[in-house]
């Protein structure tokens, strides 16, 4: 066995020179997109934190969408030592019956999510000596084995142990036997739930999945995890992640709920998945609520509503004329402006639909949703187009007046989709 001192960094030191990294380069980043229209993502973030946690302003959201990318690319430059010798810096809380050395270490399902420092939960399961099988996408599946068979040698050099950790494909066809062969055979899993990954992608639908309450909304989840636990009796652990920042240095605290216990609460298999999948979804929603802006998957929840009843719930296309055009301007808080790479988009935050936009409309809608008129008029600016462009946005409800108050609220009938380019 080797020394821990062979093994660790200076951990606070080198974690604040990789954040102070990772925000600078966010920022310098996240200004040059900004300037060339290339907003998709924050779009679709700030579309989902309007539907999902409507009581945040507007006004945060750019801070909100460049934190998390700072906490993303700041896990990208953790120094590999961080997996194995720096486990003192972890705050880890909660109910952590299982991480006592006289626990035994049977088959578990432990459960997280894409939130503070979730990279480390395998890390931090296999130095408690969970041999684990680590159900992940296929392109960390094709990218990271080799160096999670490193992680895993070294932690068996520090620690003394013979702990195996094997990578699982989630897009496999046979993932539910591969799950279920590791349960029978002792082994751990380790499942990010909110990944809600498998067969057929994020946007598959099929009979099994559940729909389940998550903060402002309900969405659709897949249900094998908790179909295993029932079937083996394996408790179903969730091990949250977030950082916490001491002295300007974000540390990775853990808290681990109760228990998940399918041979305590003897209930039938149906009921027992809906209560384990709500129980999960309600563990994660009490952590997003506190720590909103290190949760990844902000960029990609929406996959998991059911947009079709969206789109469905929407007002109609509006049919009156225009009256008086001077009147307009452009509603910002349903609807936002992107560019992929030089096609610029409308983005409908309500129901997720994107419309193409001619570059000259483009810019036009661009500089009516900031306000920049160059000295013209409200009425020059609106003029600059025919009025067939005016009345299709104003259709559309992009272009609304005054007295109009834009709110999710008030959109509740259905929507009549446009022609697809503008």
């Amino acid at each position: 066995m080797i020394s821990s001192t062979e093994l660790i960094t200076p951990y606070r030191k080198t974690v604040r020179a990789a954040y102070q990294a990772a925000t600078e380069a966010v920022t310098i980043r996240e200004n040059m997109k900004m300037q060339a229209g290339q907003r998709k993502d924050f779009q679709f973030l700030a579309a989902n934190l309007a539907h999902f946690m409507p009581h945040i302003h507007a006004s945060d959201y750019e801070a909100i969408y460049r934190q998390i990318l700072i906490y993303h690319l700041l896990s990208k430059s953790y120094p590999a030592d961080v997996n194995v010798g720096s486990m003192d810096d972890m705050r880890v809380e909660g109910d952590t019956a299982f991480l006592d050395p006289q626990a035994g270490r049977t088959a578990r399902i432990f459960c997280s999510f894409h939130m503070g420092g979730y990279q480390s939960v395998m890390a931090l399961l296999a130095n408690a000596g969970y041999s684990l099988s680590v159900v992940t996408t296929r392109v960390f599946y094709d990218t990271q084995r080799d160096t999670i068979d490193r992680i895993a040698r070294e932690i068996n050099s520090f620690k003394g142990t013979e702990l195996t950790i094997q990578l699982l494909n989630a897009e496999s066809t046979d993932i539910g036997k591969q799950m279920a062969m590791s349960l029978a055979s002792g082994r751990s899993i380790l499942i990010l739930l909110d990944g809600n990954t498998g067969i057929g992608g994020a946007h598959h639908r099929d009979s099994r999945q559940l729909r389940v309450p998550f903060l402002n909304q309900t969405i659709f989840s897949r249900t094998g995890v908790a179909t295993l636990s029932h079937a083996f009796k394996v408790p179903i652990i969730p091990v949250t992640s977030y950082y916490v920042h001491i002295d300007g240095i974000p540390i990775p605290h853990y808290h681990c709920s109760p228990a998940i216990t399918p041979g305590l609460l003897a209930m039938p298999q149906d009921e027992y998945v809906r209560h384990a999948t709500s129980v999960m979804y309600q563990v994660l929603a009490d952590r997003v609520g506190q720590y909103v802006d290190q949760w990844e998957n902000w960029f990609y929840v929406h996959k998991f509503l059911d947009t079709d009843a969206l789109v469905a719930q929407a007002l109609p296309a509006r049919e009156e004329p225009i009256n008086p055009v001077a009147k307009l301007f452009f509603d910002n808080h349903r609807f936002g402006l992107f560019k992929l790479e030089s096609d610029g988009y409308l983005f409908d935050k309500l129901t997720y639909l994107a419309y193409p936009l001619t570059s000259s409309v483009y810019n036009w809608l661009s500089d009516l949703s900031t306000n920049v008129y160059l000295g013209q008029s409200m009425t020059d600016m609106l003029s600059q187009q025919p009025a067939s462009v005016i009345n299709r946005f104003y259709q559309l409800r992009s272009l609304i007046y005054y007295h109009e108050a834009s709110s999710f609220d008030v959109y509740k009938q259905p929507l009549v989709e446009l022609e697809p380019h503008c």
